[in-house]
């Protein structure tokens, strides 16, 4: 068996096509690890390709997405923590423009643009209207693409549009350098397909990259088999998939593998932050309703979920655990606990909380730092994080209502929004919940505790 140790580059695939085919590029291939890391449960291949031993895992069969991505990246650096540089290799679906000539085949790796990294993440429930984000409603213009696969059908593309074959003169596929755009649903939307080539230049689009960026910093390549609209098909995929692995290899020779050893490890590179003032409590009962809807709505797509319930029913008890569970399982995860329950407590939490991540300027005279701890959590940058926002009582605090004018105070201003952190908020007023979020799905009723539980928790105070 193989020691986890000697591996230095994590490569990750999405789909069994990538996977084939990153293992066609290994030089050699390796046993499987002596041991992984507890509640691993990614399938890998180890092995050699261009000098640097190598870690591949694929996600779960079936599943794609952010969530899922992140998740693999997280266990493969626990399970094999001197990974310094990481990969996530397989296909994608390519943006062409006036600008840029992507065709299939090609491949699109993952660069800095605009002053953006090499992947911009993708909210897909928003679209850009006049230089402002609203959401899409389900009841808007039927978008151009689908008007186009109504009138001409996908099975007249290829009298239409040609079968896009490469000449025998041309017939290296191109190497694309910019932004990939990454979100956790198939981009079929024309629409957005266009303003974000026109606004962002997007060269590519696909499914798992920006759950990786915040505690798995990885190159993204991937080799494009569609063009990301409502005429998707696999023909490619195989052929992609081949491509992006290439390139890979290729990019690895490029560098010694001693410049890799000389790299700090992922895992090291990101500490985080335990900011909650309560131990965990040796009395709890655990309620499995609950428990169990907290846990789903974490490993959900949705950021903000919330507990609501009369005073000491056990909404912060269960915060409380959730938060040292969290902590518990997944060390590289920031936790912070904001008071909420006047905006004194909810100030000074924020400023623990520049205080612990060490902010710029947070010692500066009239330094707003509700902004500050706001805009640096929603950098793309910023490992993973869970806040808590506990006793948010006050319905005046939380969201803006007719006659306020002044938002500077409002809870929800500075909550941040972003892709790599989540936020359970407790608190007593059902209708205060509603305004903060923006799906019911996303709040849960905490009654008082059954019988059994009380008696159970009784008799633990008691000893």
């Amino acid at each position: 068996m193989s020691d986890p140790q000697i591996y230095t580059v994590g490569w990750i695939c999405a789909i069994t096509a990538e996977f084939v085919a990153a293992q066609a590029f290994l030089d050699e291939e390796h046993a499987g690890p002596r041991q992984t890391a507890r509640h691993d449960n990614n399938s890998y291949v180890l092995g050699k390709t261009s000098g640097h031993n190598v870690v591949i895992a694929t996600l779960p069969n079936g599943q794609y997405g952010t969530t899922s991505a992140a998740t693999v990246a997280r266990d493969m650096l626990h399970s094999f923590p001197n990974v310094r540089i990481g990969l996530i290799v397989g296909i994608g679906g390519g943006a062409p423009s006036q600008k840029h000539d992507i065709r299939l085949g090609d491949v699109v790796v993952s660069t800095p643009n605009g002053g953006r990294g090499g992947v911009f993440h993708l909210l897909t429930k928003w679209i850009r209207i006049s230089g402002r984000l609203r959401r899409r409603a389900y009841i808007d213009n039927l978008l151009k693409l689908y008007k186009s696969h109504i009138v001409y059908p996908s099975s007249c593309c290829d009298d239409m549009c040609g079968d896009d074959t490469a000449s025998e003169e041309d017939d290296n596929p191109a190497i694309h350098y910019g932004l990939i755009a990454s979100g956790n649903q198939l981009m079929k939307d024309a629409y957005i397909w266009d303003i974000l080539i026109k606004e962002k230049d997007v060269l590519c689009f696909e499914m798992e990259a920006a759950g990786l960026m915040n505690h798995f910093p990885c190159l993204v390549i991937r080799g494009i088999c569609d063009y990301s609209d409502s005429h998707k098909n696999k023909e490619w995929q195989g052929f992609a998939a081949m491509m992006a692995a290439a390139y890979a290899k290729d990019f690895l020779y490029q560098i010694a593998p001693d410049t890799v050893e000389a790299e700090e490890p992922i895992l090291n590179s990101k500490r985080a932050q335990f900011v909650v003032p309560f131990r965990r409590d040796s009395d709890f009962v655990n309620r499995p309703d609950i428990w169990s809807w907290v846990e789903t709505r974490y490993a959900g797509s949705e950021m903000c979920f919330a507990l609501v319930g009369l005073g000491g029913f056990g909404k912060s008890q269960v915060a409380i655990q959730f938060a040292h569970q969290v902590h518990d399982t997944s060390p590289d995860t920031s936790i912070f606990w904001i008071n909420a329950s006047t905006r004194a407590t909810f100030q000074d939490s924020y400023r623990s909380v520049a205080e612990a991540l060490e902010l710029p300027n947070r010692h500066d005279p009239g330094v707003n730092v509700l902004a500050l701890v706001c805009n640096w959590l929603q950098r793309e940058d910023v490992g993973w994080w869970l806040m808590i926002v506990d006793n948010a009582d006050d319905v005046e605090m939380l969201t803006k209502t007719n006659d306020q004018n002044d938002e500077s105070m409002l809870i929800a201003s500075y909550l941040p929004k972003t892709g790599n952190g989540k936020i359970l908020v407790t608190l007593r007023s059902w209708d205060a919940a509603e305004k903060l979020m923006d799906d019911g799905k996303m709040i849960l009723r905490v009654s008082k505790m059954e019988t059994s539980q009380a008696l159970q928790l009784l008799q633990k105070k008691l000893g």
